[in-house]
């Protein structure tokens, strides 16, 4: 689910994993490695993309259903994300 969290929230915010890997102090290949789930950051480079990203720790490493009262759409399958307009999909269903 971290992987998948990772693309998705780089996606929203339209930034390359370049960027994001300046934010936490890495090379760009070790973020891709984040990304495609063949490595996972530490919990003090996870804690960076939570507070980069404005959320909490537990949503970048998990998914949850509920936020607050609301229930949540599933997140897209990765196999979904290859189609036109997936981040759309998820910004309305999965970001407020």
């Amino acid at each position: 689910m971290l992987s998948e969290n990772l693309v998705m929230l780089r996606n929203l915010k339209g930034l390359t994993q370049e960027q994001v890997a300046e934010v936490v102090e890495i090379s760009r290949q070790s973020y891709a490695k984040w990304e495609q789930g063949e490595t996972v950051p530490d919990i003090e480079k996870c804690d960076r993309l939570a507070s980069f990203y404005g959320i909490k720790l537990d949503a970048l490493m998990h998914y949850d259903e509920k936020v607050g009262n609301t229930k949540m759409a599933p997140p897209p399958s990765m196999d979904c994300r290859r189609a036109p307009g997936w981040w759309y999909w998820a910004m309305k269903k999965v970001l407020p």
